[in-house]
């Protein structure tokens, strides 16, 4: 039997129930039947002898044989609308009986089955129709006067009292059975698994064992009492009564689910089934049924629960800003809306949209958008302009939804995601592309480009200075360097650099070569060359750049001469030195600092400190040798050095700047002093110290120890916040010094109790928290210490604050709504996957893969993956993902529905950390619009770079406000100022 998703079991009710039911039958004029699902009568009580049928014989047969043809039709459209809606009705009808005569009855009737669906019955009364029935019985009179006016013999006479007689020995026999039937039914009721009983004008007359079960009370303690009793109060109890009432005015049952009390003062919840005795008058009493349901709504509320986990990690995955409006005012934001307004959930959540704006214009405009969305009552989209809390102006894309559909005045939720940096790189493209054309062209650097087949596609106006051949000439050339090196010897000298360029695909690094100009000149060039490739990483061509380095080549060999005498100089000094440029860049060392270090010359010469050097070593590296150069003269110092045997050693640096022929600081020149020994004494002392101290300090929930009298003895700055007071003015207080009456007593009380029995206390308490005089829910965690002889010297406790997981039950639901409400309107793919198959997407990931929520639902997510190896390779990560029950991103490539692949950006987080088989949560981003830009963008760097750090010439950009965007080295050189000297500079 299902009533309300309640269910109870029919093999229940006839094994545990049958001694109420025969109270039931002895005391009602109704006929009480069973049909099963074909309508074939199961069981029909003795009362439908009155009507010339013995029930044993009927038993086995079809309703339908006894119901006035008229009414057959109809009552069994009934019972077919009731097998499959579940629901009760009432209905008129009439039985035909064993004389033929008709008599009216109204039927109730209910659809009942086990949880499973099995032993489907249909349970009913008949109940005689008293008005029918008096017009019946006077049709019969006027019919009998009729026949005896007709033919009123004195045989008949006699017949009709051997007629009686017989009536009489058949009442006598129906009595016998109907007591038979009554000691049955008594049986059933007794064992039923509901509670079954009866209550006359608010008072209990008659209970079952299970009622008494579901009350904790005897039957002595019940029967005869007022209902009262089991109420939690008289105000539940004049509701439940008004409930009922107000119920059966227009039904013959009432179903109410009620608190109530039992005797040992628990409080459960039960279903209560309620039914006139005569629903002509109520006050002759009801019949009434009782199910304890106190798991049930347990089991619903936990479920409701694991439901809210699971909708709220989609909410913490998602990478989409959120919010909720009402009345275009805040209601709620997540961080990453936080994070594109740069303002904190406690500036946002209250105020008004308008704040987001940058003009009221705007504010104006997207109201009037969104009153369209809410007049269509579907999500809609809008582009606008955000104001970030520092001024700076945001392009956002938001997706607007109604939180209730039926309600708009519920309020909206909406997803933004700020596509800003994606609107610059469009514009950041064409200014690159801007640019390439202008360097290219006006760079005093030899640039050319070839194809991936060898052929010239640029060829600049510096490459026609330096070979004296056009672009005319020398555009779509596949041998330029036989004609630029007709010299068998010149042309053995680039071979093997043509040969790597374009046969090998490798890069040349200042490979210096002679060539000859078209004019029979001679000219050395160093060249520089890379490969350029498509946004697929394929490669689709070279670039090679040439300097012309014929003047420079004379200057070189004077300057290693004196570079060797110095080397040589050092070299004899036996501390270790080392000396570096003004860019920090290290030009030597002697063999001193080489030894001590373990880096050879050759790797230290040309690198810098963050290419040597552990980061944090380097950082402080850097500092120091700037403020050198900046202030000049001499610097000293104490830090670390990096050993050859890989210890750090504590070391002193003298340092010193040296000038070039000028007198203008060229670089700096170090001498170190080893003071490893000293430093490791020192350095243990203070770890210790600084230890001790931060260790309560680093704890976040409120931490406190006192003596075992109750003196405070300290405690930690999260401790100061909750109790308003200082440590050091807590310190040898006892609780009546700091807190009220009230609280210290049971702070004192609780104390005494954990120092006496030892061990740990853990307990909940409402407090008052001093910071804001609010009230919290709190969790006392305490436990004694010892003192080192083993004693009890005191206590520790640590302080919980459980508040907010004891919210109530309606905030819970209101949530849920706003989060699936966020769910249906976020533009970003999520789905949920248990075992990688994929049970719940929303549309957007439909969109992005081209398949349909039918198609995916169900399916595994290895229809997803182009190839079975980028499944596993996903499968792997998300592995480590589970093992440490923390969000986390997958970058990868999907594939359509069509064949076309996508570059997709996940972020998944397990549904609930403390059992990872619930499944995970993931959102999904298609990023492959975002990747061609961002392969675009960095072709073009890489292509800019290359030609302006490789060029000979001095190149500086500036931008519009005459700030320089660009120093490259050749302008280091040229003019000794350093990029970070000259970068940002507005009078250079």
């Amino acid at each position: 039997m299902k009533k309300e998703n309640h269910f109870v079991s029919i093999e229940d009710v006839v094994d545990r129930g049958e001694g109420k039911c025969n109270y039931l039958i002895e005391n009602t004029n109704d006929i009480l039947y069973v049909l099963d699902a074909k309508g074939i009568i199961l069981y029909i009580s003795p009362h439908m002898k009155n009507y010339g049928f013995n029930p044993e014989d009927i038993q086995g047969t079809h309703f339908a044989n006894y119901i006035y043809p008229d009414d057959c039709n109809k009552l069994i459209d009934n019972f077919q609308e009731m097998g499959s809606t579940r629901r009760a009705f009432n209905t008129k009808l009439r039985i035909v009986d064993n004389e033929d005569k008709h008599c009216w009855f109204e039927n109730q009737s209910c659809f009942q089955s086990n949880a499973d669906g099995s032993s489907s019955v249909i349970i009913g009364a008949l109940r005689e129709i008293p008005d029918h029935k008096a017009t019946g019985r006077d049709l019969q009179e006027c019919h009998t006067q009729s026949e005896e006016l007709v033919n009123v013999p004195t045989a008949d006479l006699a017949k009709a009292n051997e007629k009686l007689k017989m009536e009489i020995e058949e009442m006598s026999e129906i009595e016998a059975s109907l007591k038979k039937e009554k000691s049955r039914i008594d049986s059933i009721l007794r064992v039923a698994s509901i509670g079954v009983g009866t209550i006359v004008d608010r008072k209990i007359l008659e209970a079952n064992d299970e009622i008494y079960r579901i009350v904790g009370y005897e039957r002595s303690e019940l029967v005869g009492k007022d209902v009262s009793m089991l109420y939690v109060s008289d105000d539940d109890l004049e509701k439940a009564g008004r409930e009922i009432y107000n119920n059966l005015k227009g039904e013959s049952i009432s179903n109410i689910e009620q608190k109530l009390k039992r005797k040992d003062g628990q409080i459960i919840d039960v279903l209560m089934s309620f039914t006139p005795m005569d629903p002509n008058d109520l006050s002759k009493g009801y019949t009434f049924s009782i199910q304890d349901i106190t798991e049930k709504l347990l089991a619903e509320r936990t479920v409701e629960e694991k439901k809210e986990r699971h909708i709220r990690s989609i909410f913490q995955a998602t990478p989409t800003g959120i919010g909720v409006t009402w009345d275009r005012k805040l209601i709620d934001v997540n961080d990453k809306m936080c994070q594109i307004v740069g303002r904190s959930k406690e500036e946002l959540v209250g105020a008004s949209t308008r704040i987001l704006y940058p003009t009221s214009e705007e504010y104006e405009r997207v109201g009037k958008e969104l009153e369209v969305i809410v007049d269509k009552k579907e999500p809609g989209d809008v582009e606008s302009h955000w104001v970030n809390k520092d001024g700076s102006i945001r392009d956002v894309y938001m997706t607007f939804a109604l939180i209730d559909v039926d309600d708009p005045s519920t309020g909206l939720t909406f997803t933004v995601q700020d596509v800003t940096e994606r609107k610059l790189a469009e514009e950041e493209i064409y200014k690159l592309n801007q640019f390439q054309q202008t360097i290219i062209e006006s760079a005093d650097v030899w640039i050319n480009v070839f194809n991936k087949n060898g052929e010239l596609v640029v060829w600049n106006n510096a490459a026609e200075s330096i070979s004296g051949y056009s672009k005319e000439e020398m555009l779509g050339n596949t041998r330029i360097y036989e004609m630029l090196c007709p010299d068998e010897t010149e042309f053995k000298e680039v071979a093997g650099a043509k040969k790597a360029i374009f046969g090998e695909g490798k890069r040349i690094s200042d490979l210096e070569t002679s060539i000859t100009r078209k004019d029979g000149g001679k000219r050395i060039i160093s060249w520089n060359s890379r490969e350029l490739f498509d946004e697929e990483k394929n490669v689709v061509g070279s670039i090679v750049i040439g300097n012309d380095i014929t003047k420079q080549k004379e200057a070189e060999k004077m300057e290693k001469q004196q570079v060797h005498f110095m080397q040589e100089l050092i070299d004899a000094i036996p501390a270790p030195i080392f000396y570096k440029d003004t860019d920090n860049i290290y030009l030597g060392c002697n063999n001193a600092f080489a030894e001590f270090t373990g880096i050879p010359k050759e790797d230290l010469i040309g690198k810098g400190v963050y290419e040597l050097y552990e980061k944090d070593i380097a950082n402080k590296y850097r500092k120091m040798n700037m403020d050198l150069l900046k202030k000049g003269g001499s610097q000293t110092y104490e830090y670390y050095l990096q050993s050859s045997s890989g210890q750090k050693r504590a070391v002193i640096f003298n340092n010193s700047i040296f000038t070039d022929i000028d007198g203008n600081t060229a670089g700096q020149i170090g001498v170190v002093f080893d003071i490893t020994e000293r430093k490791v004494a020192e350095e243990a002392l203070k770890k210790h110290s600084h230890f001790m101290q931060e260790l309560l300090e680093t704890i976040p929930a409120p931490v406190y120890y006192k003596d075992k009298e109750g003196s405070y003895l300290g405690c930690n700055r999260a401790f100061e916040n909750f109790s308003g007071k200082k440590c050091e003015d807590l310190i040898g207080n006892m609780a009546y010094d700091v807190y009220d009456e009230k609280q210290a007593a049971e702070y004192t009380r609780m104390d005494q109790k954990l120092v006496e029995t030892g061990g740990m206390q853990s307990y909940e308490s409402e407090v008052v928290y001093a910071g804001d005089n609010t009230k919290h829910n709190v969790l006392f965690n305490k436990s004694v210490f010892t003192d080192m002889n083993g004693d009890i010297g005191g206590i520790i406790g640590v302080i919980l604050d459980i508040t907010a997981h004891l919210r109530s039950e309606e905030e819970k639901k209101k949530k849920e709504r706003h989060i699936r409400s966020i769910f249906q309107a976020t533009p970003t793919g999520i789905g949920v996957t248990w075992d990688r198959k994929l049970l719940d997407v929303n549309d957007k990931m439909c969109q992005i893969v081209g398949r349909s929520k039918e198609e995916l639902v169900g399916a595994s997510t290895r229809i997803l993956y182009p190839t079975p190896e980028e499944y596993e390779r996903v499968g792997k990560e998300l592995k480590l993902l589970i093992d440490k029950k923390e969000p986390g991103v997958i970058e990868s490539r999907w594939v359509n529905k069509d064949g076309n692949i996508r570059d997709v950006y996940m972020t998944f987080a397990l549904i609930d950390v403390d059992d990872p088989s619930t499944g995970l949560t993931f959102t999904v981003q298609d990023v492959t619009e975002r990747k061609l830009a961002e392969e675009k963008i960095y072709k073009l760097n890489q292509f800019q770079q290359t030609v302006i750090e490789s060029a000979d010439v001095w190149i500086n950009v500036s931008n519009k406000d005459g700030e320089v965007v660009v120093w490259n080295n050749a302008a280091e050189s040229i003019s000794g100022y350093s990029k970070e000297e000259m970068l940002g500079n507005t009078r250079i």
